[in-house]
């Protein structure tokens, strides 16, 4: 961070999660200046040259959870190492941890504990299911919660089975991202309050959150969202095979996209079936038929041309050589990982005149 530009300065935050949500919640703290410090309970890393989270690796940018992190390792088990993982706790401003409801408390690392001596602390525990429910001691992961939540049924389906996405709903968006959101807003009210609080963040209720157009399918009956337009039984909301054997996406739910999307294809006889759910099947095959008759790019560039909203479907290394061509990255080669160095997340500009520089918010890690 350079100096000043950073939102977050002088916050310090000791994380004692350890699966995905919890880093990258701490992760996007960090790049916002925040002082990371997460606490190891085994080995020191580097005593693990291979593992992921081998100080090596962490330092050559490879696992981009851990940028700008640093990593104090404590026994545990022992009494010394108790202390001095209270101590840390207790000097910092944020604490983060993903154990199950108890386990906290009987270390001695509890909220009502804590925030006994340090009442301007923000604990904040990231879990699954939250604190309390049938759910709350229960182990889960990504596809556990999105089930749980409802969204898993309304998810990409084929030949009636439930397809497993990759984890980054749950885990890193309505986990992480959800996280470092809300102790953002309890950092924001501390500086109103001078007091600290606790923060139960449970990963299904924020998928629900995320969910909120489920509410009006329901309110009009539309069960699990069966023949809307973003499920997958929309013709024009869907994804075509090219003549190439690429894949792209077409998106034209709005009544003028729909009418462009008539107009590059050429197939009249669907101008009037927009909400017409009876002829989407035979909508669907038209339009398939007409992606086919050439490669990707061809049927992308026509649609475009039209207005029409497209996607070209890209591999995972596409997506990522794509970004680092169009944005502020730096990559290395590295034996089956890569190093991107994207500029930190939001980017902002100050208002002209500030004491505060203009530049983006970027990470020197």
């Amino acid at each position: 961070m350079k100096p000043n530009a950073a939102p977050l300065l002088g916050v310090r935050v000791i994380n004692f999660s350890r699966m995905a949500p919890g880093p990258f919640a701490a992760r996007l703290l960090a790049d916002l200046g925040a002082d990371v410090v997460m606490i190891e309970t085994a080995q020191p890393p580097s005593r693990d040259p291979d593992s992921f989270l081998a100080n090596r690796a962490r330092e050559s940018g490879v696992h981009p959870l851990y940028r700008g992190v640093t990593s104090v390792c404590v026994d545990m088990k022992q009494a010394d190492g108790m202390q001095r993982a209270r101590q840390l706790a207790l000097e910092a401003d944020v604490l983060l941890e993903s154990f199950r409801p108890g386990v906290m408390s009987r270390l001695g690392l509890g909220y009502e504990s804590l925030s006994s001596d340090a009442p301007q602390m923000i604990y904040a525990s990231l879990t699954g299911y939250g604190q309390d429910g049938d759910l709350a001691s229960v182990r889960g992961h990504d596809l556990d919660f999105l089930a749980e939540s409802g969204l898993l049924s309304v998810l990409g389906r084929k030949n009636g089975v439930h397809e497993v996405p990759l984890n980054i709903v749950a885990d890193y968006a309505a986990g992480g991202l959800y996280g470092a959101y809300s102790i953002l807003v309890a950092l924001i009210s501390r500086r109103q309050t001078q007091r600290g609080c606790y923060l139960d963040l449970s990963i299904v209720d924020n998928l629900r959150h995320l969910m909120a157009p489920a509410e009006a399918w329901l309110a009009t009956s539309q069960a699990d969202g069966d023949g809307k337009f973003f499920t997958g039984h929309c013709p024009f909301y869907n994804t075509y095979q090219a003549g190439d054997g690429k894949w792209l996406t077409i998106t034209a739910v709005e009544p003028q996209s729909f009418s462009a999307m008539i107009d590059a294809t050429g197939l009249e006889q669907h101008r009037g079936n927009r909400e017409a759910e009876d002829t989407w099947p035979a909508m669907h095959g038209d339009l398939a038929r007409w992606v086919r008759q050439g490669s990707r790019d061809e049927a992308v560039r026509q649609l475009r041309d039209a207005d029409v909203p497209v996607g070209t479907v890209r591999s995972l290394a596409e997506g990522i050589r794509d970004q680092r061509a169009h944005s502020k990255t730096t990559a290395f080669p590295h034996p089956g990982y890569f190093r991107s160095e994207t500029d930190a997340l939001p980017r902002y500009t100050p208002k002209p005149g500030s004491n505060r520089p203009t530049s983006d918010i970027t990470d020197e890690s």
